[in-house]
C-alpha cells in the first residue's frame, strides 16, 4: 500500500472517525446540559413564585415551596455528580486538537511523516481517553 493511501485510509479510519464522535459527543452532552439547566430553572422560579405566593396570601393554600426547592436542589446535585457541562467542553477541547492535528496531515507526504503523524495522534487520543479516566476515577 502506498504512503498516500495509508495516509487517507488512516485518516478515513481512524481521525476523521474519532473526530466525529468526538464532536458528536461534545453536542451530545451540550444539548443535555443545556435541558436539565433549563429544568433547574424552571423548578427554581416554581419554588419563588411559591414562596411569593405565600408570602402574599398567606391565609391561601399551602404552596409547595418545599417540593420545588428539594427538586431543584436533587436537579443541582445531579448536574454536579455527572458533571455534563465539564464532559461537553472536554469532548470539544479534543475535537479540537484531532482537527489541528488533522490540518498537518496534507503535509504528510513520506513513511517516516506518516509514522510521526500517527505516533502524534495517537499519543492525543491516549492522552484523551486518560484524563476521561481520571476524571472518572477510573485506572
Amino acid at each position: 500500500m502506498s504512503g498516500v493511501r495509508r495516509r487517507k485510509t488512516y485518516d478515513n479510519e481512524r481521525v476523521r472517525d474519532q473526530l466525529d464522535w468526538y464532536r458528536a459527543k461534545a453536542q451530545s452532552n451540550k444539548r443535555l446540559a443545556t435541558r436539565w439547566f433549563v429544568g433547574l430553572t424552571v423548578l427554581q422560579c416554581l419554588a419563588v413564585g411559591c414562596a411569593l405566593a405565600s408570602f402574599v396570601f398567606p391565609d391561601g393554600p399551602r404552596w409547595p415551596v418545599g417540593v420545588f426547592a428539594a427538586a431543584a436542589a436533587a436537579v443541582t446535585a445531579w448536574l454536579q455528580a455527572k458533571r455534563v457541562q465539564d464532559h461537553a467542553a472536554s469532548y470539544s477541547l479534543a475535537a479540537h486538537e484531532l482537527s489541528l492535528l488533522r490540518a498537518k496531515m496534507p503535509d504528510v507526504v513520506t513513511d517516516e511523516q506518516l509514522s510521526a503523524f500517527v505516533t502524534e495522534t495517537e499519543n492525543n487520543l491516549f492522552g484523551e481517553l486518560s484524563r476521561w479516566r481520571a476524571t472518572r476515577g477510573e485506572k
